[in-house]
């Protein structure tokens, strides 16, 4: 048998005066994944990322809920053929709901200050004050930065017109 004696040194001195750099690229990576896991299980448990779900809920269901799609679908894409007026809360469109009925859309405007929370107030209000004088409220959409009210569609009618027999107000203004 032969046998090699290597000898070892081992040198006890600190000659580096930090981390190596592969001990803090370790660090960060394994920073990053716990803040990646971390948001990935509030994001599963609904904590964030799902506001329309929690607008929604706030809504009691006091009111029908639409989708973007069926309203895109009744008013042909908010097609500028189908605007009935303007007010201060957006665009008012007409549409045609695949079960026949006729619906006015309200679409919050961008250029409005009103937020998803007060939109949710407002439709409670609302739909608290339903009333056969009143137009009826059909519900709502609330989905990404869509906010649109849905109302039964009254053909050529303002109040003005009701009450006195003129219409004080321009067509194009609800």
């Amino acid at each position: 048998m032969f046998y090699k004696h290597f000898n070892f040194v081992v040198d006890f001195k600190n000659h580096s005066k930090g981390l190596s750099a592969g001990v803090i690229v370790g660090i960060v990576a394994a920073s990053c994944m716990l803040v990646i896991l971390i948001l990935v299980t509030l994001w599963k448990m609904s904590f964030i990322g799902r506001k329309d779900v929690r607008d929604k809920e706030l809504l009691d269901l006091k009111t029908g809920y639409f989708s973007l799609r069926q309203i895109k679908i009744a008013t042909n894409d908010f097609d500028p053929a189908n605007k009935i007026g303007e007010g201060g809360f957006g665009p008012v469109y007409k549409g045609i709901l695949s079960d026949g009925d006729v619906i006015a859309v309200k679409q919050l405007s961008s250029k409005s200050n009103q937020g998803n929370r007060e939109f949710v107030n407002e439709i409670g209000m609302i739909s608290a004050l339903q009333h056969p004088n009143l137009v009826k409220l059909y519900g709502c959409c609330i989905e990404g930065k869509q906010l649109l009210l849905v109302y039964e569609y009254m053909e050529n009618n303002c109040l003005a017109r009701a009450l006195f027999g003129e219409c004080l107000i321009n067509n194009n203004t609800l």
